[in-house]
Formats: structure tokens, sequence, C-alpha cells
């Protein structure tokens, strides 16, 4: 009697407790997949946009070399764009880091940081078939990568986020606590920081700092230029460049015109790099080593030459708009 009753009245355990239970350890596991992939993608960001920001005219001359116009194009026009085009990327990297740390809109942040990957990829892609595998500058001379190793970097960034962009469909348990208010005024704070590490690290505007025809010579090169009354003729001179050491006889030639203006070779180097070079190529004029920090305000691909009249820039060639004869530059001084 008493099994009879049991059976007719059964206790209503719920049919589907082990279902229920399998659902919230998933949910647990995809909110802690998306904690973990929105943090480190968001880190790599900042310290991107952190390395970067430091030196923002050396990182405005790698879009140029994205652009396609550094070392070729003469007009200020491309030069201003790059260095613009920048600043707004750091501002972006900013922003996202902030984004994808505090948990604001995180979904927009993942989409917005994939687009911008897809970018990077494209273009390392296009350096890698066209033989360019030099460093990407992507975290600015505090790493130096390829950009075969770069390309890899950022696949696995772009995996993350997709992680993220797939994962913040649900309001995931980590984030339970915290408001969209305080997320969004981190995301804030954020960025804030950011226009303010750049403002503080490049203190000298940035576009005052480019040499660019007609601007006054006021770039600090030690005891390079002595008397800026004089006429120069300026070389820009990387030792490991192969355009560099195609242009020594020319420059030999104009060392040696007597109504010709002195000529100076500026590079960025070691002292035994730059002897080492004098004497493999019989270099006739003087050659100086200038800073990195000269070399970033100067603001100009090595094999450049600048012609110095009195204190002013006169004018500028750039690789592969130099002449090929020293007639055709001194038509310049007349």
């Amino acid at each position: 009697m008493i099994v009879r009753e049991y059976c007719e009245d059964p206790v209503d355990y719920p049919a589907d407790a082990g279902s229920n239970n399998s659902m919230r350890v998933a949910e647990s596991n995809i909110a802690k997949i998306n904690l973990l992939s929105r943090f480190a993608l968001g880190l790599m960001f900042l310290i991107a946009a952190l390395t970067k920001g430091i030196d923002v005219v050396r990182f405005g001359r790698r879009v140029e070399i994205a652009f396609g116009t550094y070392g070729v194009a003469e007009t200020e026009f491309w030069i201003i764009l790059a260095l613009v085009t920048g600043c707004l990327i750091l501002l972006l990297e900013f922003l996202l880091g902030g984004m994808l740390i505090s948990g604001y809109r995180s979904r927009l942040a993942g989409i917005l940081a994939a687009g911008l990957l897809l970018i990077f990829l494209i273009k390392l892609f296009w350096e890698l078939i066209n033989g360019q595998n030099h460093d990407c500058g992507c975290f600015g001379t505090l790493i130096e990568r390829s950009a075969g190793e770069a390309l890899i970097e950022n696949l696995i960034f772009l995996s993350l986020s997709g992680l993220v962009i797939f994962t913040s469909h649900r309001d995931t348990e980590s984030l339970s606590e915290i408001s969209h208010v305080k997320r969004k005024r981190w995301t804030v704070f954020t960025l804030g920081f950011g226009i303010f590490w750049i403002i503080f690290f490049n203190s000298t505007p940035v576009f005052s700092s480019v040499v660019r025809t007609g601007s006054s010579w006021d770039v600090q090169l030690s005891d390079t230029v002595e008397t800026v009354s004089l006429n120069r003729l300026v070389w820009l001179l990387d030792p490991e460049c192969t355009s560099c050491r195609s242009q020594v006889d020319l420059l030999n030639e104009l060392s040696k015109t007597d109504h010709f203006p002195v000529v100076t070779g500026l590079a960025f180097a070691t002292p035994g790099r730059i002897r080492e070079f004098s004497w493999d190529f019989e270099i006739l004029f003087e050659i100086k080593r200038i800073t990195e920090d000269e070399n970033r305000r100067i603001y100009l691909p090595s094999g450049s030459l600048i012609l110095i009249v009195g204190n002013r820039v006169g004018k500028i060639w750039r690789p592969g708009m130099i002449p090929s004869t020293p007639e055709e530059i001194i038509k310049v001084m007349q």
C-alpha cells in the first residue's frame, strides 16, 4: 500500500535538471572565454598605442610608407595626411583598449578591432609578397619584428577578436556587477589618457618638426652644421641602404666642384659603421653621425638630398627624384 501511494504520487523532479546544469556550465565557460579574450586583446591595443604614442613622427613615417608615398611624394600634403592618420589610429587603439578591458559594448569593440586588424593584415601580406620583410612598427621601438612575424601575431589577435564578437551576445557573469555607466567612464578615461600621452611625449608640434621646402633649417644636429650661413647639400645616409650606395659617385663629383656648396653626409649609424662605409666607397666628403631623435625630426627617407641656402631649406630631393648628373643639381643653384 505504501509502495502504491508512493508510485501514484511521485516527487516532481524536473526532467531537464541535468540539461540546465550543463547550460550553466556552458554559460560560465563562455563568460571566461569572453573575459580572457577581451583582456588579452585590449591589453595588446593599449601596449601598442602607448609604445607608438611616444614617437608620433616615427609612426607617421610608417603610415606614409603604407601609403606608398614615403620617399616618393614631394608634396607636404602626404606628410600631414600620414601624421593625422597615425594620430587617429593611436586614438582608436586607446579607445578599443578601454572598451575591451571594461566590457563597454564589447561586441562593437570586437568588430572594430577585427576591421583594424584586417587592414593591418592586408598591408603586411602585400609587403611580404613584394619582398618587404622589414619591421612593421606595430609596437614602436619596443619590439622589432619582421612583417612575417607580425602577420602571424595579427592572425592570433584576429582570432581573439572573433572570440570577443561571438561570445559577447550574452551578458557575462563576470561583469554583471559592473554598471554600464562605470564601463563607459573607464572607456572615456582611457581615451582621455591616450590624448594626454600623445601630447606629453610629443610636446613639440609634429608638423613644425618636419623639414620641408621653405622651412627654416633649425633642426639641432649637434656639430653637423656649424655655420648656417654657408650653402650646404645635406645627404641623409644609411650605410645599409642600396640606393644610398648608388648615389656616392654623384655626391663625390659634386664635392669636387669648386663653385658648389659644401657637401655633408648625415648618418644615423654607429661611428665604426660610418668609417667602414667611407673607406669602402672612398667618400670624398665629410659624414657625421646624428642621433635617433635628430633623424626622427628630419622626417625624410635615407638617400634624400637637402639643399640649404643660408638658414632655409631651398630644395629637397627624395629617393627616386634625385637628378642623375651634377649639372642638373647645379642648375637649381643658379
